[in-house]
């Protein structure tokens, strides 16, 4: 199984996380996987990419962080160099 590291999460968004974690019983990377896997076996109307954005706007209250995916591709563009 392959594993999954998010570099730079916020602390809320973490926050966020291990509340639902909590009530639901599970780790937080339960969590993750759970929200990840309805995400992406969701066959509505709204293809995986949107549905996983609306939830991660969700998980910001709406304050998505700027430059982000800037900083990700510009990270391993650099890793990339380096091998």
């Amino acid at each position: 199984m392959a594993d999954l590291t998010i570099p730079d999460l916020p602390d809320a968004v973490l926050s966020r996380i291990r509340e639902r974690a909590a009530r639901a019983g599970r780790s937080p990377e339960s969590e993750a996987r759970t929200i990840l896997e309805r995400v992406c076996a969701d066959k509505g109307s709204q293809t995986p990419s949107v549905a996983l954005q609306e939830l991660v706007a969700g998980l910001y209250g709406g304050s998505l962080p700027e430059g982000v995916v800037e900083s990700l591709i510009a990270e391993r563009r650099a890793a990339a160099k380096a091998e």
